[in-house]
């Protein structure tokens, strides 16, 4: 059963957006990756013709999975192909640990590098966009060159084992929330005074009173925050 916040944001989610939904219903296909001999399920969301790809990391929770279904079929709606990998059936349980980190980043990488040798036409460019330990799979992904154009995160972190491993990273969006108490804000500014000290581009939200996972109108703004990001650097 959801939380009583998330059955809210859900109910607010599809009554705002029910009008698009009827008009453009994004197509929802599966596709499978190979990672290290390991079969990756993964649902593509797309509509019409899609200018750039997207890699949706969601977190583990089936919260969050239902939050990655609503989040892949949005971005589709905005011209975008949206792939939600099962990147966590990779490891035998779901806690993280840094070896599951590393297995975790690998299936991003064996995906990135299916799509960079099978592109589409009008399609070339990808983006991570990853939520709570999808968002820390997506920087420890990110971090090894992994030749995506963008990364957005959304309340993770990068764990203190990767932080001397960052060999470089594309342009990065972080939005957290400020009451966060599983993931503490701090996390969020530490990965900002890296991207400083580095000099890498980087982008920062901060949603006062947002702890984690955001609120309705905290989600559509890191929505409408995240779209323009991904426009200005996948178009």
């Amino acid at each position: 059963m959801l939380p009583l916040r998330w059955a809210g944001l859900a109910l607010l989610w599809m009554a705002g957006a029910s009008a698009v939904l009827h008009a453009q219903t994004p197509f929802v296909e599966w596709e499978t990756f190979m990672s290290h001999g390991k079969a990756i399920s993964c649902a593509v969301y797309q509509t019409g013709d899609p200018t750039a790809t997207v890699i949706f990391l969601r977190g583990s929770s089936p919260t969050d999975l239902f939050l990655g279904r609503l989040e892949a079929r949005f971005f589709a709606e905005q011209g975008f192909r949206v792939l939600l990998p099962d990147y966590l059936s990779a490891t035998r349980t779901i806690e993280p640990s840094a070896a599951d980190y590393r297995r975790w980043a690998q299936v991003v990488e064996d995906i990135v590098a299916d799509l960079r040798a099978h592109p589409i036409p009008q399609n070339t460019k990808i983006a991570l966009l990853g939520q709570a330990v999808g968002a820390s799979v997506a920087l420890v992904a990110g971090g090894h060159r992994l030749g995506v154009e963008a990364i957005a995160e959304w309340y993770g972190f990068l764990p203190n084992e990767f932080f001397g491993q960052v060999q470089g990273l594309p342009p990065l969006l972080i939005l957290h929330g400020e009451q966060d108490k599983q993931v503490p804000v701090v996390n969020a500014r530490q990965l900002v005074r890296l991207c400083e000290l580095k000099d890498f581009t980087c982008e920062a939200g901060f949603y006062p009173g947002e702890g984690h996972g955001f609120s309705s109108s905290a989600l559509d703004s890191a929505n409408q925050r995240t779209l323009t990001f991904f426009r200005t650097y996948l178009r």
